[in-house]
Formats: structure tokens, sequence, C-alpha cells
């Protein structure tokens, strides 16, 4: 390890490194023209959103506000999206007295503060190296990108702190457990978890793999492997107290299959293809050049410490992990869709930094000996790669003027009567929409860009997968039960073209066009929504029903035993589909009750619970029995062979189960030589339990298949592609703020009314300071409210979890304390024990004194 030099060089080289971060960043610090100071990626305004908010809050004495009305019908945004990025837009916008430009100034201060923390690692690779791998970090193309074309400023943060974090690891395992690296360490990761989560798990499964990588390959001693384990862990329970509370929410709420599909990986053929960026500078791109430097990595390889060797596999590890190559196994982990793999890449590209430039830097070592002079070139040519390689990512480095189209509609709302806006664009407008129609255009927002950071995002996804699909009597009505009085639509091909008539139907009108963007409009205020208690849907699968059927109301939870017998019995028909329970006696007892009123309860079998010996599907004793169509399944209807249409190749064989053992078959189908069954029911008293094969909701909702949907027309009692028959219930004196909403609602009688605002855990609903019964409904709050004129009063508690988080935060803290004065204590019960002995010895010579008088 090289030992430090004088007190002027590291100034120097921090210099080196601000100025070349000033010079690249100076048209955006300093930009020359007023107009262009705005971001142009998809995230950074709803970013700069939130901490417009959270500085309105603060002014008004509130730190740390729970609830932000505006956005997706309420959302804990602090609980969802980590504080530390909005606290410090607010501090520098005090500075700046500009949001735009405090977002300009965090960009630059991260990037400045990323590459500066590349010096720590001077003594391990040298102080001129440290200084170059500082401004390549500053540069390296796939930061350059996160920041300026995905705008993701909390994730920005992260990274910044990346070197900082792995530098204390290295230096932890390698002075086995030295206390200010353990500290630094904890502290970082801390930071790390407060900046951004999902980065934190990755950043913490690949310093893991280091830890191990260490032991294995470096050689190094066990007890650091713990110990390095173990700042880890303590840095994870002292952020805890924000970590526990954002488990649950958000992406989490999406169908996992959905967000699986989802996730973003790299070929091969694209991140190392620097021609790529000729025509499009936002191409994720990795860098052939530091590929190249570990691949000359052998002439060095036994000079190499062992530190560096053990960077080797967790690169290749991570940047697999990142890219297409290994992308199926990556499906089949638990919980990988809360894992992107493409940001495994942040940290893998840091190790392929650092490996490159000690490779330069032992090459040039080797390069002394005469006969080795000519790697003094190779030496020098990896940085010079490197610099010619990343610099046309420097062409990210930019701002815009305010979208014009986007500020032009936001004024038009300002103008018009309305509550709540939503953006049908599939988010390609990014997130400039979502921060101007609120704050130029003073309307709540609905959805657009990024909701998966909302407590409705598996309702806001299923109504974008509408648009997709062409189901728009659910798009319309579910934006009419949010509250709708704004759409703004953007043409997309994979819109359906028949939104605009839809929406004039349901009484839109086009108040305004601009550009690419139109605006549909109808007078509005906030309401509350009576809701026909007729159909009601229990799992996830039920809301291919909904697609279909708008009238069919979902439960938030799957679980049929969240839900009481009373609420239940309201409904003429019960769907279960997809879904869950805590005891199958308990629930199949809720299931023939209800049957035995005269209710009629559907069962879809495809993926329900499976029986505890067969492993199939069961409930009330019929069981799914797996089936294979490979193309297209045949009922036979009254005697007629009745084919229903196939699945395209996207989905490929038909994989579904038939229902065996209920007591009468309704539609039977062909299947090899025998007959299968596509639906049958069980009778119970007045009412019928009806079980459904062949994955027919699924398949009704995918395909349009008319056979399909006049089958289930039949099983559920309503006519599908109709509206959802709801009825507007204006709130009067209607306030939000961050402690949640409050209005005044006048009803004739006691009954349920579906509150358009997102039920988190720990809402409640208070009605002139009594409680009331309320059910999650699509993520949407379903009260039951009394007669007359009642003031209301919705919020969210705080859960169990925060205080668990709380009290593991403070062991976390306490355990680091123990940790760092372990010296202390040692040293104390030193003296204590010398004290004693020497009182010991005293008392021993007095005794013996005595002794001899006597």
């Amino acid at each position: 390890m090289q030992s430090w030099q004088s007190k002027y060089t590291y100034p120097v080289a921090f210099l080196v490194i601000a100025l070349a971060t000033l010079v690249l960043y100076a048209g955006v610090v300093f930009p020359r023209d007023p107009d262009l100071i705005y971001p142009w990626s998809s995230d950074t305004w709803g970013h700069l959103i939130k901490a417009v908010y959270l500085r309105e809050q603060i002014a008004q004495g509130v730190w740390y506000p729970d609830l932000f009305p505006e956005w997706y019908s309420g959302q804990q945004m602090l609980r969802y999206f980590p504080p530390m990025t909005y606290y410090a837009l607010v501090a520098l916008n005090e500075f700046t007295d500009n949001i735009y430009m405090a977002g300009n100034y965090l960009i630059f201060l991260t990037a400045l503060l990323g590459g500066v923390s590349v010096l720590l690692w001077a003594p391990r690779i040298g102080l001129g190296w440290a200084t170059i791998g500082g401004i390549f970090f500053v540069i390296f193309p796939d930061n350059l990108r996160v920041a300026f074309a995905e705008g993701n400023m909390p994730r920005i943060i992260s990274i910044a702190l990346l070197p900082a974090a792995f530098y204390f690891l290295v230096n932890l395992l390698e002075n086995n457990g030295r206390k200010r690296d353990f500290a630094g360490l904890v502290i970082m990761i801390g930071l790390i978890v407060l900046s951004h989560a999902m980065m934190a798990g990755i950043f913490l499964l690949g310093f893991g793999m280091y830890a191990v990588s260490y032991w294995l390959v470096g050689r190094g001693p066990l007890r650091s492997a713990a110990l390095g384990a173990a700042a880890l862990t303590i840095g994870l329970f002292v952020s805890a107290w924000w970590m526990f509370p954002s488990l649950t929410g958000g992406i989490t709420e999406l169908d996992n299959a959905a967000a699986s599909e989802a996730i973003a990986q790299f070929p091969i053929n694209v991140a190392f293809n620097p021609g790529l960026r000729a025509t499009n500078h936002e191409v994720f791109y990795v860098g052939i050049s530091v590929v190249i430097a570990t691949l000359i990595s052998w002439p060095v390889w036994s000079r190499l410490d062992p530190w560096v060797k053990s960077m080797v596999p967790v690169t290749i590890i991570m940047s697999l992990i990142g890219s297409t190559l290994i992308v199926e196994i990556w499906r089949a982990l638990p919980a990988h869709q809360l894992f992107w793999p493409l940001r495994f890449m942040s940290f893998a590209s840091l190790l392929l930094i650092l490996n490159s430039l000690i490779v330069a830097s032992k090459l040039f070592q080797v390069s002394v000996s005469p006969q080795y002079r000519w790697m003094r070139f190779v030496a020098v040519a990896i940085p010079l790669l490197m610099l010619g390689d990343f610099q046309p990512s420097t062409a990210l480095i930019r701002t815009r003027e305010i979208p014009n189209d986007v500020a032009s509609v936001s004024r038009e709302l300002k103008d018009l009567d309305g509550w709540r806006v939503a953006t049908a664009d599939l988010s390609r407008l990014g997130s400039s929409a979502s921060m101007l129609f609120t704050t130029e255009g003073e309307r709540e927002q609905i959805f657009g860009w990024a909701f998966q950071g909302s407590i409705t995002a598996a309702l806001l996804a299923r109504v974008n997968q509408s648009m997709d699909q062409g189901h728009l009597g659910y798009t319309v009505s579910r934006l009419e039960r949010l509250g709708t009085d704004d759409v703004v639509h953007l043409p997309q091909p994979d819109i359906d073209p028949a939104l605009r008539p839809s929406l004039e139907e349901a009484g839109f009108d086009i108040v305004h066009s601009t550009g690419r963007l139109t605006l549909f409009h109808k007078d509005g205020a906030p309401r509350a929504v009576e809701i026909p208690l007729k159909v009601f849907g229990i799992g996830t699968g039920a809301n291919n029903v909904a697609l279909l059927f708008p009238e069919v109301t979902i439960g938030t939870s799957s679980n049929i035993q969240h839900y009481d017998l009373e609420f239940l019995e309201q409904f003429d028909v019960l769907v279960l589909s997809r879904f869950t329970f805590n005891s199958r006696k308990q629930a199949e007892e809720i299931v023939t009750t209800l049957a035995e009123q005269g209710k009629t309860i559907v069962v879809d079998l495809t993926s329900a619970p499976l029986d505890t010996l067969s492993r199939e599907p069961k409930f009330l004793g019929v069981y799914g029995e797996p089936v294979l169509q490979i193309s297209q399944a045949r009922t036979i209807i009254d005697g007629v062979l009745s084919p229903l249409l196939p699945f395209t190749d996207e989905f490929g064989t038909w994989r579904s189960v038939t229902p065996q053992g209920a007591d009468e078959v309704l539609i039977p189908f062909e299947y090899i030589a025998a007959q299968g069954t596509a639906l049958s029911r069980n009778v119970y008293g007045d009412g019928q339990v009806m079980f459904v094969g062949l994955n027919l909701m699924f398949h009704a909702a995918i395909t349009d298949d008319p056979l399909a949907i006049r089958i289930l027309e039949t099983v559920l009692g309503i006519e599908a592609k109709q509206g959802s028959g709801d009825r507007s219930i204006p709130l009067q004196n209607y306030v939000a703020n961050e402690d949640g909403w409050r209005f005044d609602i006048t009803l004739p009688d006691e009954q349920w009314v579906l509150l358009p605002m997102g039920m988190h855990a720990g809402t409640s609903v208070e009605a002139d300071g009594e409680e009331v019964e309320i059910v999650g409904v699509e993520s949407l709050t379903l009260a039951k409210l009394p007669g007359g004129t009642s003031s209301v009063h919705i919020k969210s508690d705080q859960t169990a979890i925060y205080t668990i988080g709380r009290m593991t935060t403070l062991i976390g803290v306490l355990a680091a304390v123990y940790y760092m004065t372990s010296g202390v204590r040692s040293a104390w019960i030193a003296r204590i024990r010398d004290r004693r002995k020497t009182v010991d010895s005293r008392s021993l010579d007095t005794s013996t004194k005595n002794e001899i008088e006597s």
C-alpha cells in the first residue's frame, strides 16, 4: 500500500477533479439562457415536485409530512421514496430560489462527490491513478445516463456514495475490523438506504459477495468477512426506522409477473458497442475500453493484491445479472422483480473502473524492466482509450427549455373547473406533465409517470393495460371512479384509438389541442362514488373479469377471510380467482354460508390454493386437474361443439385446469379421448358455487372471445362492456393536506360509499368524530357512512411496523456503539481489575502484618 503524499498533492488532485467536473457541468449550473434550465429526463420533474411539496410543508412547520394528497389519490411520499434526496433539494432551493436550478446543482454535486471520493483509493492505487479514476467516474456513460436520461435523483446520490462505501468495506476486510472503517461502512450503508432502497439492496448483495470472495479468492481471514457482514447488517439496522415501513406498498403491490416482464436488461452487443451512441446518446453503454483493460490483465495477474483479485468474480457476476445472458435464471429467483438487473451495473461499473486503472498501474510498474518497456505504452493507452470511450456520453450533460405543449395544457387546466387529471400516455411524456399539471394547472394527479410509487399502483397498471388491450369501458369507469375531470391524451401505438370516442361518450369534450397533446375535459369537483353492490371479486385473477365487466368491484385484499360475512352478504355474486385464505375450513364455511343464502359464488380453480396432499388446486372438495390444450379448446354447449378462440403466440400453449368432483357438469370440453370440464357447479340451499376451468377468465380478457364472454355473462348475471353504473356524490368544504382529507358529505341513509382516496396501511375514516367501518376496494377506500350530513376525516395512522423500525434502529445504534467502544471498555475493565488487585494486595499485606503482630 502506497504512503500518503505531501500535504499539497491531495488538494491539487481534488481541484483537478473539481475543475474537470465544473467544466463539464458549466452549462447546467451556469446556464447562459435562463429559459434553458429544465431537465429533459423522464424522472427528474417527478422528484422535483416532491421537493416543492416538502418545502411547502416545512414552511408550515411540518418537517416530515406523511401524506402527499395531490399525488396519485394520496401517496405516503416519504414512505416509498427515501427522504434524503428531497431534503437535499429543499436545502439547495434555499440558495437558488429555483427548484429546477436546485435539481441541476444536486446532479453536479453528486457527480463531484462521487468523483472526489475515488481519491480515498489513492493509498491503494496511487494518487495519480485515483485522480484519473475520479474523472472517469464523473463521465462514466451509465452514471451520466442515470443522471440526465433517466433523471433518477435518488439513485445518483446512492451512486455517489458507492466509492466511499466500497473503500470502507475493503479497508475493513484488509485491516481485520479497524474501527474507523467499520463506522464509515455503517454510516455509508445507512445513507445509501435513505437515498435509494433498491440500490442499497443491490450494493449490499455486491458487498456481501465481495466479502465472501475476499475470504475464498483473497485468502482473507473468516473473521474479517464476518465483521464485514456485521457492519452491513448494522448499517441496515440503523436505517430501519425508514426502511421497514417502506417494505410494503409501491412496486410490491404490482403483479409479480407483470413487474418481472417489465424489468430491463442489456444485450451484450448493445452495452459494449460504442458505435450505437452516434445515433442515440441515451443507449445503455458500459464501455468497450474497460473490457479490453480487463482482458489484458493476465500479464500482471500474479502482481495483483488479494483485494483486487477478489473483485474479479464479483464484477463478472454483477455484470451477468445486468445482462440478458442469464435472464431466465434471474426471473426464477424469489423477489427478483424488486431488484432491477440493469441497476447492478452501477456496482459493476465502479469495479470495472478500478480494475482497469489498477491493471494500467501494474503494467506501468512492470515496464521498468527493459524487456517489458513496451508495456508502458499499453499502460498509458488504457486511460486514453477509456477517455475516448467515455467522452461521447458527455453529450448527455445538458438541459432544455420547458416543454411548451405540457406547459400550454397546464395553463388551460388552471382556467377550467375540475378536480383531478389523468395522463393517457403510457408514461411516454415523462414526469414533466405530472409536475406542471399540479404546480401550474392546480390539479390533483390520478396517474401518469412512475405510478409504481403509489398505493394505487396495481389499479393504475390495470387502467394502462385496459387502454392497451381495448377494454375502454373499464378505462373510462375507473377514471371516473378516481375523480377524473381532465384527460390529457398523447396518441401511442399501444393505446386503442377508440379511446377518444369512448371519452366523448362519457361526457368529456376536447377543449384544447397543442402539438402532440389533446385535453379532454368535463366540469367537476371533489366527489365520492356510490358503486353498485352486485358483483364483488376477491383475488388478483378477478381483475380479468373487471376488465370485461366494469360493474365488478375488486377487493384490495386477495384473502377472503379479510372481509366480514356481513359485508359480503350485500352482493349477489362473489368471484374468487387467485384468492387466498388463512384456513381452508373457514374459507369454505364463508362460501357455503353465502351460497345457502341464495348467492352465486364463482370459483376460478386456476391458481387456486393447492391441496396439501395432492398439490393440486382444490376448494369445497372440487379439484383442478391440470390440462394442456396445445392450440384450441372446444367446448360442448347444449350438445353443440363450440370452439373457443386460441391464444396468440405471445402466450404459447394453453395451460389451465379442469374442475373434477363437482355435482353437476354444465359445460364440458373435448380433451384427448375424454371430456374435461369448463364449467360445473355445486348447489347449496338456494344458491350455487360455480367452478370455472380452462383459465376462462384470463382467456376472455386476452382474446375478447365472444363465446367465452357469453359464458361469463351467464355466470355473473350482468352484461359485458357496459358502464359501471356508478353515481357521484359531491364533497363539500373539501380540504386535502398532509394529515389526510376533510370534507362534508350528505347521504339519504347509511350506506357504503367509495371515497377515491388511497387506502394505506393504517388508514381510518371518521364521520363526525366517530370511526366508521372501511374496506379496501381496488386500493381505494370504501366507507360505511351515516345518513344525513357528516363531517368526514380520512387519515393514515402509523402502524406497528413504524415502532418495530425505530426499535431496530436503536438496536443498530447500540450495536455500533458497543463495537466502537470495545477498546475503551477493555481498558476500563482492565483498570478496574488492576484496582481490585491493588486493593486485594493491600488487604493481604494488612492481614499478614496483623497475624505477625498477634
